[in-house]
């Protein structure tokens, strides 16, 4: 049984590749992916996510 899931957006646990990401969610067809998954502060739904 599964008890306890956690999601590390904010790269605590993991340090994620900005880059990477960005690259991702190109690939799945955010074509304006660098603007919306800023650095240091998000837009959109990666806002929404971080609130």
């Amino acid at each position: 049984m599964i008890r306890n899931i956690a999601f590390d957006f904010g790269g605590v646990l993991f340090d994620l590749s900005w880059e990477g990401a960005v690259e991702r969610f190109r690939g799945i067809g955010l074509a304006d992916a660098e603007q919306r998954l800023d650095r240091y502060h998000q837009r959109g739904i990666f806002e929404e996510l971080e609130s």
